[in-house]
């Protein structure tokens, strides 16, 4: 699985346009997350890989491979004792964004936007839970050139689309997140 995602990785960088940077680099920070319903926000870490092939003009594809916590913690102060599934939540995932990336800027700062969808797999629970998730990322960030170096921060939005698990009520519990992430990447193309 892993000699094919970088097989395509390369596939990708390499038949970009020859006009287009590309780039590679590693990205890390912290997820807060939480599941619909009545969970709290926990802080779990994410890091990875980034993978940014440029399209031409403004456009890039940012693929980016990571290890992530999702979760949250379940409060019911009404409740004498809830159910034990509900207290610490936490789910460990391999996720994989494929994000379109659209620099709106070209000074010592470069903001950006970024959207697009992520797969994820579980790799760890506390309890019984659906393995895979499929969900939605958007936001947006800024990168500061640094010789041949480009350093970013970024704030994003996540939402999975698929339950995790029924609540006591039968409703679905899905993971949604607040991602606060710092990176740098290093070209391998030139513009």
């Amino acid at each position: 699985m892993r000699a094919g995602l970088l097989a395509v990785f390369s596939g990708l960088v390499l038949a970009a346009p020859v006009s287009a940077e590309n780039r590679i680099g590693v990205l890390g920070g912290v997820n807060l997350a939480s599941l619909s319903g009545p969970f709290l926000p926990v802080t779990r870490l994410e890091g990875g890989v980034v993978v940014d092939v440029g399209l031409g003009g403004r456009l890039s594809l940012r693929f980016e491979p990571m290890s992530l916590g999702k979760g949250g913690d379940y409060s019911c102060e009404a409740c004498a004792t809830p159910p034990a599934f509900y207290k610490n939540f936490r789910l460990s995932y391999v996720e994989l964004p494929v994000l379109m990336s659209l620099s709106v800027g070209t000074g010592s700062v470069r903001p950006y936007f970024l959207a697009g969808p992520a797969v994820s797999y579980m790799t760890n629970a506390e309890v019984g839970a659906n393995r895979t998730d499929v969900g939605i990322i958007f936001g947006g960030g800024g990168g500061v050139p640094a010789g041949g170096a480009l350093l970013f921060v970024e704030v994003r939005y996540s939402r999975g689309f698929r339950s995790m698990l029924k609540d006591v009520s039968g409703f679905g519990l899905k993971n949604v997140g607040v991602h606060l992430a710092a990176g740098v990447t290093f070209g391998l193309g030139h513009r």
